[in-house]
């Protein structure tokens, strides 16, 4: 997808179709946040296969992984502290899960939306080659609403080098 594509993307908002606090699908995945024990039978019913969870354990449901499963879901934890943007190892870590070629199958999800919308930042900055104002201000457009991690986010991609 060319800068210009991404550019244009309307995020779609699926929250009303699940038990979820925000579920935005954003080209070829999803970004999301605040799931329940229910939300997860919602997602298979979406299409989705995989859900990465970045919030840490305390923040997770106690039976988060055996719940996406028993729902079909692979379920990956990559865990990042609450109110912080994604560090380098953090964001190569959910990077390596990613498989553009599997539109809309994959879910990125934290608490509210704000941590996998920075994850999404960086995923927009290296691979789509946007700048580290537009990363952030599409991010923005899907779930990236909290001052601290935005700035964080900002100041992280402005130090970053291309790949």
């Amino acid at each position: 997808m060319t800068k210009d594509q991404v550019m244009k993307i309307k995020p779609m908002d699926y929250s009303f179709q699940t038990n979820m606090v925000k579920l935005v699908k954003f080209g070829h995945f999803f970004i999301g946040g605040g799931p329940t024990p229910q939300s997860f039978s919602d997602l298979k019913r979406l299409g989705i296969n995989k859900v990465i969870n970045i919030r840490t354990p305390a923040e997770s449901l106690p039976n988060e992984k055996e719940l996406a499963q028993s729902a079909g879901l692979i379920y990956v934890n990559i865990p990042v502290p609450g109110c912080h943007a994604l560090t380098e190892t953090m964001v190569q870590k959910v990077n390596s899960e990613i498989n553009p070629s599997e539109d809309g199958t994959t879910l990125v999800y934290c608490a509210s939306g704000n941590r996998a919308s920075s994850w999404l930042a960086f995923h927009l900055y290296d691979t789509h080659g946007l700048t580290a104002e537009e990363s952030i201000s599409v991010s923005k457009t899907v779930a990236l609403t909290k001052p601290e991690i935005t700035q964080e986010t900002y100041e992280l991609l402005l130090n970053r080098k291309k790949n």
